[in-house]
C-alpha cells in the first residue's frame, strides 16, 4: 500500500512542478498523472473511491498531453500579447483542466477518509477532512476566478496569473503533504481493506 501513496505522491509532484525549455515542459503533466493511475490501481483495493478516482486520472492524463507545450513561446505574439482566440482556448482548457483534477482529488480525499475511519486512527478522520475542505473550497474559487482574467488590462492580468499560480502551488503542495503523510503512515493502514461499495 504505501508504495501506491508514493506513486501519487511522484505523480502528483510531476503534475504541479514545472520545468520549460524553448515552450516544452520536460515534467510532462500526463507522465505524472499516469504515475498517479498507477498508483490508485494498487490502492483500488482499500476502496471504491480510489477506482473511481482512476478514471479521472486517466482522461487527465490523456487530456493533458497538449500541456507540455507552452504556446506563449512557441507562438508569435504580437507586442508580447497572445492572440485573443489563444487565450481563451487557452483559459478554458485550463478551466477543464482544473475541473477534472478538482474531482480527482475528491475522490482520492474520499478514499482516504474511509481507510482512516476504518483503522479508527486516532486525530487522522478531522485532519483529512479539514485539508479536504481546505483543497476544494480553495480549487473552486481560484477555478473561478480565472474567468475574470478576460476583463482585465494586460499588467493587472499578470499579476492575478501570478498569484492564482502562486495560490494554485500551495493548496497542492498542502495536499500532497497529506499523501506523504499517509505515505509514511502505511504500516497502521495495510491492514485495513475496505469492502466496495456501489457509491454514486
Amino acid at each position: 500500500m504505501s508504495s501506491g501513496y508514493n506513486r501519487l505522491l511522484w505523480g502528483f509532484l510531476l503534475v504541479i512542478l514545472d520545468l520549460r525549455i524553448m515552450g516544452f515542459d520536460l515534467l510532462i503533466d500526463a507522465v505524472g498523472y499516469f504515475i498517479v493511475v498507477s498508483g490508485l490501481k494498487i490502492l483500488s483495493a482499500q476502496s471504491e473511491s480510489f477506482r473511481k478516482a482512476q478514471v479521472f486520472a486517466v482522461i487527465l492524463g490523456i487530456l493533458s498531453i497538449p500541456s507540455m507545450i507552452d504556446f506563449a513561446a512557441t507562438f508569435p505574439l504580437e507586442q508580447g500579447i497572445l492572440p485573443t482566440n489563444l487565450f481563451i482556448g487557452s483559459l478554458f482548457y485550463s478551466s477543464i483542466l482544473g475541473f477534472l483534477h478538482i474531482v480527482l482529488a475528491f475522490y482520492i480525499f474520499r478514499g482516504m477518509m474511509e481507510m482512516v475511519t476504518q483503522a479508527n486512527l486516532h486525530g487522522m478522520p478531522e485532519r483529512v477532512q479539514g485539508r479536504a475542505r481546505f483543497y476544494i473550497y480553495s480549487s473552486i474559487i481560484i477555478l473561478a476566478i480565472m474567468p475574470t482574467l478576460l476583463n482585465l488590462n494586460d499588467e493587472a492580468g499578470i499579476y492575478v496569473l501570478f498569484t492564482i499560480a502562486f495560490v494554485s502551488f500551495i493548496v497542492e503542495l498542502f495536499f500532497i503533504l497529506l499523501i506523504r503523510e499517509f505515505r509514511n503512515s502505511f504500516r497502521k493502514l495495510e491492514n485495513v481493506t475496505i469492502s466496495p461499495k456501489d457509491e454514486a
